[in-house]
């Protein structure tokens, strides 16, 4: 019992460092068992526990005793009186993640800024960008009838003038004025066989050299196309005449009616037309 008691007044280096002498080894071979390095071992038995990291030097302890054979109660005793503290961990990101007191004074002239930013500016730009655009006041060339093949050619010479301010109305009142592109007998007559195979059937293609919307219906009402449709592509339609046409993108299209070039410019309103190809018609 006293010697019990003697070995609880010893520090835990003074422990490991007196069994190693008791059985007579060295240093060298608590180190080549332990695999650790000498200055280990002396930094244990000398109780200077800062020169290991915190989270090994219990570990470290414990494997010792373990080899020396001690008692591991006496010995988890001891080692209670060292204290091997973690460090602190710092993060990088404290500085930059610390809250700093805001103020009402700076939180309301942000909330302005964001408002002017959000609601004025795109004010002002929408118009200025409808000012410009109405100012050019162009006269845009509307060619209600195109004649086909052997029909006589019309010049801008004789077709109606609509100004900008026209137009304009026009797209204020959401409405688009539906062009007709038709066939024109020859003579004053088409016999009944050409007019049925003119009027039955039709061979329409349009092309593609970017995405555009495109409805095509015929004269029987079947909605052949309504969909966005991708560029760089040529798409055929068959139905029977005439084709009511609705293109989202003239600058980018070409309509060709049974290998007939159509004219879209002259139905166009902006870059948007809607017109009706193929209306057979008798002088």
């Amino acid at each position: 019992m006293p010697e019990q008691n003697k070995l609880l007044l010893l520090s835990p280096g003074e422990l490991l460092s007196n069994a190693r002498h008791q059985q007579g080894r060295t240093i060298e071979d608590a180190a080549d068992y332990l695999k650790l390095g000498r200055e280990k071992i002396e930094a244990m038995e000398a109780d200077q526990w800062d020169r290991i990291a915190p989270a090994y030097c219990k570990g470290f302890a414990r494997r010792y005793a373990r080899y020396l054979k001690l008692s591991a109660t006496s010995f988890e005793t001891a080692l209670e009186s060292i204290k091997c503290e973690k460090p602190a961990v710092k993060s990088i990101f404290s500085q930059h993640n610390a809250k700093k007191p805001s103020s009402p004074g700076s939180f309301r002239v942000l909330t302005y800024l964001v408002g002017t930013v959000f609601i004025v500016l795109p004010l002002v730009l929408a118009y200025t960008h409808f000012a410009v655009r109405w100012s050019q006041d162009e006269p845009l060339i509307i060619q209600p009838h195109l004649t086909g093949e052997n029909s006589r050619a019309i010049t801008g010479a004789n077709l109606p003038l609509v100004s900008g301010n026209d137009e304009l109305q026009h797209l204020q009142a959401n409405m688009m004025p539906v062009g007709i592109v038709s066939t024109e007998a020859v003579g004053g007559e088409i016999n009944d066989r050409d007019q049925s195979s003119v009027s039955s059937a039709g061979s329409l293609e349009i092309e593609l050299s970017a995405d555009s919307w495109l409805s095509v219906i015929d004269a029987e009402g079947k909605q052949l196309e309504a969909n966005l449709r991708a560029g760089g592509q040529t798409y055929s339609y068959q139905g029977k005449p005439p084709f009511q046409l609705q293109i989202g993108r003239v600058s980018a299209t070409r309509v060709r009616l049974n290998d007939e070039m159509i004219d879209l410019q002259a139905f166009s309103i902006g870059d948007i037309a809607n017109l009706e190809v193929g209306a057979v018609l008798s002088e």
